[in-house]
């Protein structure tokens, strides 16, 4: 791990907006949320945690860093690792299949930066597809510790667990989400929305005539034999994806017949730290 990286602010976009959702009148009328872009990297994140615009920054900063130095990272094993690589005939398959996309603007959005399969993805993938010439970008969420209690219970339920489902957990939902719709004001060619705690900002996109570029929805996990309820709630905002990408056929409900939809299985990150070759001693 490169610990000795720092961001260089000459690398930052920093724009700044109104904090929404509830906090009182100086977090809704003062431009206290900030949004900060690393330019080299693509890596973007939006804080609004604090009614100050300050602290706000400082965590912005620490957000940024911690993305783009994941980033960094998969560079630096990328370029340096001693081990055969993947060959030039492949690396002009993806040449080729990139060239039609060259220029456009992509985002993938999740709700972590680091610690879950789809940060650890993401980190290795933002720069390949920046070197195959599409301006990716990558954004988190902005949840809370109630919004995350209930996108647990969701990612447990869309695997079959029987959980509550109230009122309640269903506003604190739709709060989360409407309060980052609020800051969703950059437009993109292709967003990337990965599993279902960010999957209903493409709702209230629309419901606010908002909506632009073309949506997919990366769906992570085994959704065979979702709980009912919890999933009869997210059918409907599937639905109106323009595609919709799982693992297996099997996980792909019957009711999904608005978005185009692809299987992809899953595969190997070679430059990934979890398969390095191991010395024998090290076996031993």
């Amino acid at each position: 791990m490169n610990r000795d990286f720092q961001l260089n602010e000459a690398d930052l976009e920093e724009t700044f907006a109104r904090s929404s959702g509830p906090g009182g009148q100086h977090v809704n009328k003062v431009s206290t949320a900030v949004t900060l872009r690393h330019r080299p990297s693509g890596v973007s994140v939006t804080v609004q945690d604090s009614r100050s615009q300050a602290m706000n920054r400082k965590l912005a900063r620490e957000r940024d860093e911690v993305q783009v130095r994941g980033v960094e990272d998969e560079l630096d094993r990328h370029e340096h690792r001693d081990r055969v690589p993947a060959g030039e005939e492949a690396v002009e398959r993806l040449r080729k299949a990139a060239k039609p996309f060259a220029g456009a603007t992509m985002l993938h959005l999740n709700s972590t930066a680091y610690g879950g399969g789809v940060a650890e993805l993401l980190q290795s993938q933002l720069p390949l597809l920046n070197d195959l010439g599409i301006q990716a970008t990558w954004a988190l969420l902005e949840g809370s510790d109630e919004y995350y209690a209930v996108t647990k219970t969701v990612h447990n339920a869309l695997q079959g667990a029987e959980v509550p489902w109230t009122e309640e957990m269903r506003r604190a939902y739709w709060d989360r989400i409407r309060a980052n719709a609020a800051e969703f004001t950059d437009g993109y060619d292709y967003v990337f929305v990965h599993d279902p705690q960010p999957a209903a900002l493409l709702t209230v996109l629309e419901e606010e005539d908002r909506r632009s570029g073309r949506w997919i929805w990366r769906c992570h996990i085994d959704l065979s034999t979702p709980f009912r309820p919890v999933w009869e709630f997210f059918e409907p905002i599937v639905n109106r994806y323009d595609a919709a990408i799982f693992t297996m056929e099997d996980f792909a409900q019957p009711g999904v017949t608005g978005p185009t939809l692809a299987f992809i299985p899953p595969s190997i990150d070679p430059c990934s730290t979890k398969n390095v070759d191991l010395a024998d001693e090290t076996i031993a």
